[in-house]
């Protein structure tokens, strides 16, 4: 989910994303007895975003633009 933002020539967005848990098992088939490890995955990323136009030409827009982020 996310939304955006324009006002001239200056544009901005912000997301959010996020995976449904999941439980994973991991086993070995070696003949001696070896460690079952078990865990939840759950993934969350939040995002946000600035760009800046330089203007319209034949309907090709040029931008600069910078974002910073974060997932677990």
């Amino acid at each position: 989910m996310g939304f955006g933002y324009k006002y001239q020539w200056f544009r901005a967005d912000l997301t959010y994303d996020y995976g449904l848990q999941t439980r994973a098992t991991v086993s070995t088939s070696a003949a001696t007895a070896q460690p079952q490890y078990t865990g939840t995955i759950k993934t969350e990323m939040a995002m946000a975003n600035a760009y800046i136009d330089f203007g319209t030409w034949g309907g090709f827009t040029p931008y600069i633009g910078a974002g910073a982020g974060i997932a677990s």
